[in-house]
């Protein structure tokens, strides 16, 4: 069973967190998992680029509704390849009564979690991206990274025949269908 579990391969390679710099008023990586891999590689620094196309702008005055997308992770100088999935929210934050500003004003920064495979299963990668994000917004019982390892190491890839889908739980009310796309044949 331990050697079984080592054999398996999992569905998500690497969840990466982006979060906003106010200084350097641009979007940062904040975190990678698993912590084998470097924030300081300039392979996931390129992410940004990858969940920012258009940039990212000074923070906004009014609250956006998330939004995310999935791309085809080709990084410069490297032969890797991944499929990655992105979503996008939006952090109130306030500024003022630091002596600087009278009226303390309330703005909205970008921030993006990434899942990254090896495998091409989208859909199901966004669904598990989405399935995050709720679990954080709702103050789980227990921390995210409790979350974030089990995605990582836990969600195992069906096989590929197109013909197994299975239901996956991640947190108490949360399920997430995972299935292989189906092979394409001839007709």
């Amino acid at each position: 069973p331990a050697s079984e579990e080592q054999g398996k391969e999992s569905l998500v390679d690497t969840f990466v967190s982006i979060g906003y710099d106010e200084k350097a008023q641009k979007a940062v990586l904040r975190d990678v998992y698993p912590r084998e891999k470097s924030l300081k590689d300039s392979l996931f620094s390129e992410l940004v680029d990858y969940c920012y196309p258009l940039g990212v702008s000074s923070p906004e005055t009014k609250a956006r509704l998330p939004h995310g997308h999935a791309f085809h992770f080709i990084p410069r100088r490297s032969t890797l390849r991944l499929y990655g999935v992105c979503l996008v929210t939006y952090t109130k934050i306030s500024r003022g009564n630091d002596g600087k500003h009278k009226n303390k004003a309330y703005y909205f920064v970008p921030q993006a979690i990434v899942l990254l495979s090896k495998h091409p299963y989208h859909k199901t990668l966004f669904e598990l991206l989405k399935i995050l994000h709720r679990i954080v917004i709702s103050r789980p019982p227990l921390p995210i990274e409790y979350y974030v390892h089990h995605l990582v190491s836990s969600v195992p890839i069906p096989p590929g025949d197109g013909r197994m889908k299975y239901l996956y739980n991640i947190g108490s009310n949360a399920t997430c269908s995972v299935e292989c796309p189906p092979v394409m044949g001839g007709l």
